[in-house]
């Protein structure tokens, strides 16, 4: 009897070893983003979203950094995403077509962004539904 309990331990630790060890092996290959020559490290996110979007979420991070190396932010003359007072946004919202390059991105003030979300709020919420009236405001600038 006790040779048989030593085996199942044994058979139960070797599982929980794996369990642990399977999740970790496998996001081991996209814990870091790099583009651009720039490595994106970002808080623990995963936890909240898919493989797709976590690396979509990176890329995204990686596109504002390259932003931010080429374009200082205003308060401080520093070329990092962190600025007080600012954020970098998107010119045309992703929901609407534009794209996530650095390319399409703006120091935007904070109360700026809250005027430019509710925009995009409704617009998004408006292309969603497949309506083709909506009042797009970035149908312009091409990004």
């Amino acid at each position: 009897m006790g040779e048989r309990v030593l085996k199942m331990f044994w058979a139960l630790g070797i599982l929980m070893i794996l369990l642990h060890m399977g999740p970790m092996a496998a996001s081991a290959s996209w814990d870091v983003y790099q583009e651009g020559g720039i490595n994106v490290r970002p808080p623990n996110v995963r936890h909240t979203m898919s493989k797709a979007q976590y690396l979509a979420y990176l890329r995204s991070q990686a596109q504002k950094a390259i932003f931010a190396k080429a374009h200082p932010c205003p308060s401080t003359m520093k070329p990092i995403q962190s600025c007080p007072g600012y954020v970098i946004d998107h010119v045309k919202p992703l929901c609407d077509g534009g794209l996530d390059k650095a390319t399409n991105m703006q120091w935007q003030t904070l109360a700026a962004s809250y005027k430019k979300d509710a925009i995009e709020r409704r617009v998004c919420a408006c292309h969603k539904t497949g309506r083709t009236d909506c009042v797009d405001p970035w149908a312009s600038k091409q990004h």
